[in-house]
């Protein structure tokens, strides 16, 4: 390996001879290494040593002799990214960060092919994503491809073409019809709206209509839409897979992006009459839109048989999803089962997914139909196909229990980890669940817990409570079972119960104790039933009501001991015992005061505990 060493005085020497040191760069095999104490140092005014960042000249030294290997040195791209934070923190002068912003734009020109200087952000977003996982080059460059202009220079399709411009190649890919490279572009890449946008008006130019769809669909899948797009989405007339169907179908049509849409057409009236006015094409969107401002009453008054009508426009004309919307407003009445299965098959039979897993359940259930088993795996099958991750997990399901095929455990597991990754909470919940491995069982739990599961964020906060498989921190554990509870989670409302009981000190407050083991006990918790008898019996010194909630608390454990789960019934019979006395103590004052005998109260106690 050839050495070039470089002896420089101060900065302003360095920076000139930087062309220099770029041509060395520029070479294989090659390392630049700055003669000791060949920087000045700098004043300690402008350097504060207690942030416990490199010297200046250190650093520079340092990435300068790391050159080619710099990014594969997890220390040495950790302390450039400091640096150039401190030169921004600390205001030093201009010249400094743009010498070592220069330097590492020519060592990223190099290893990336890029042939234009990198912007200031560009060297930044460079120097961060190097540090992202120093020791996985596959991870790094991946990471890298997440912003447009590396992604362009990694995959060498764009090295003459200005970083600033991501989309110029996509551009291309427009004009010559490159379909293959265009379409994992916009399945594999986040690109801004305004991009989506510029590409979509081309394609609209080109009249590619294949283009088009994608580019909506893209939009859509990211949550955004703009009046221009929107536009176009009303305007398309060709054919939707299921897939793409049930993007729109998730798609909020916001009153703010419908404002926006209906402010650029021109016209006067009522705001009301405007939007009828420009949703009463023959495009089943435009129907679907309108029964959604009829059902959501954007702009329109509530009409359910409006919403009605126009989804049905929409399902004569084709529209899975108006097919779906109409089986979901027939979904309560019971008096048109047949007609919500048949609209739910219409949608099913055109592979919108959500209405292939509403018509497995349908004949799981026996609604509107006969019951068929094999029928209801037929149809979580089709949609586990199209990538489903709520299909896989029933799928999952139907293996396990033998619910339509024959049980396998393995299939079961398979397809349990296949709808994790893709993002159903349940079965990362369900893994996480099963896991005998601590740090796994954590992580899956963790994830589910981070997607608003509220099992999982239950179960999370039990791990923070008793340190388990985590370091034990109960504020970490309040946390998520307060998230729990706001979604009505019976188990997270009664641990939050009893952290603001006298048990926990720190955090004791009987009113914010009693209104969540209330809310527990709404829901048939039997123990937070019991605590509030304790509450009743011990700080209030009302038996009788204590009574009332001990009986309450023994109904419903007898109601699980009947039909609960194995799990439950156990748990049942583990506290059976000390609420049944509980009852007997507190109700046997009561009946020793009403002037009761021993006698006649354990007859009428038993009487009360054989009748549950």
């Amino acid at each position: 390996m050839r050495v070039a060493l470089v002896q420089c005085a101060s900065f302003q020497e360095f920076e000139r001879r930087l062309g220099e040191i770029e041509n060395v760069l520029s070479q294989p095999n090659c390392v630049v290494k700055l003669r000791e104490n060949s920087l000045v140092t700098q004043p300690k005014k402008l350097f504060s040593r207690s942030s416990g960042m490199p010297t200046i000249q250190n650093a520079c030294q340092r990435f300068l002799e790391a050159n080619h290997q710099w990014f594969t040195d997890r220390e040495m791209a950790q302390k450039t990214t400091i640096l150039l934070e401190g030169w921004r923190n600390l205001r030093f002068v201009g010249d400094q960060v743009d010498t070592l912003q220069r330097t590492v734009s020519a060592v990223a020109q190099h290893k990336l092919g890029i042939q234009e200087p990198l912007s200031p952000r560009q060297v930044k977003d460079y120097v961060t994503i190097r540090s992202f996982d120093n020791q996985n080059i596959q991870l790094r460059e991946d990471a890298l491809r997440t912003i447009p202009y590396f992604q362009v220079a990694l995959e060498g399709k764009g090295k003459n073409a200005s970083l600033e411009d991501p989309i110029l190649q996509c551009r291309e890919w427009a004009k010559a019809k490159t379909w293959k490279q265009l379409r994992d572009y916009l399945d594999h890449r986040k690109i801004p709206l305004q991009d989506l946008d510029e590409l979509c008006q081309l394609a609209v130019h080109l009249d590619f209509q294949e283009l088009v769809k994608d580019i909506l669909i893209t939009a859509m899948r990211s949550g955004e839409l703009n009046p221009f797009l929107l536009d176009q989405l009303l305007a398309y007339n060709g054919p939707l897979s299921g897939q793409e169907q049930e993007v729109i179908y998730n798609f909020g049509f916001t009153e703010s992006l419908l404002l926006q849409w209906i402010d650029q057409k021109e016209g006067k009236g009522p705001l009301e009459n405007k939007l009828r006015r420009l949703l009463s094409g023959q495009n089943p969107i435009s129907s679907l839109i309108l029964g959604i401002c009829y059902q959501d009453g954007i702009f329109v008054q509530k009409d359910r048989e409006m919403a009605l009508t126009n989804y049905q426009n929409a399902a004569n004309n084709g529209n899975a999803i108006g097919a779906f919307l109409v089986a979901l407003i027939y979904q309560n009445d019971p008096n048109l089962a047949n007609e919500y299965f048949n609209y739910c098959k219409q949608a099913a039979d055109q592979n919108l997914t959500s209405a292939q897993l509403k018509l497995g359940r349908l004949y799981e259930e026996g609604c509107g139909c006969l019951q068929d088993v094999h029928e209801a795996f037929a149809c979580f099958s089709k949609a586990a196909d199209q990538g489903s991750a709520i299909g896989q997990f029933c799928i999952g399901q139907c293996y396990e229990e033998g619910v339509g095929v024959l049980k396998d455990l393995d299939s079961a597991t398979h397809y349990y980890q296949l709808a994790a990754q893709g993002g159903s909470v349940e079965a990362q919940f369900l893994i996480g669940s099963r896991s005998k491995v601590p740090k796994e069982r954590f992580e899956w739990i963790q994830r589910a817990a981070m997607e608003g599961y509220d099992p999982a964020q239950y179960q999370l906060g039990l791990y923070y409570l008793r340190g388990s498989v985590v370091k034990k921190k109960i504020l970490e554990a309040k946390h998520w079972f307060e998230l729990a509870a706001k979604q009505e989670n019976a188990n997270a409302q009664y641990e939050l119960g009893k952290l603001h009981s006298k048990s926990f000190s720190k955090y004791t407050d009987l009113g914010k104790s009693v209104e969540y083991f209330q809310k527990a006990a709404a829901q048939h918790h039997f123990l937070a039933c019991y605590k509030l008898g304790e509450y009743y019996e011990y700080e209030r010194q009302e038996d009788s009501t204590a009574a009332d909630y001990y009986v309450v608390a023994l109904t419903h454990m007898r109601n699980i001991q009947r039909t609960g789960p194995q799990w439950q019934q156990e748990e049942v019979n583990a506290n059976w015992f000390r609420v049944e006395m509980a009852f007997k103590r507190s109700y046997g004052r009561v009946l020793d005061e009403q002037g009761h005998g021993l006698r006649e109260q354990s007859r009428i106690i038993k009487g009360i505990i054989d009748g549950l």
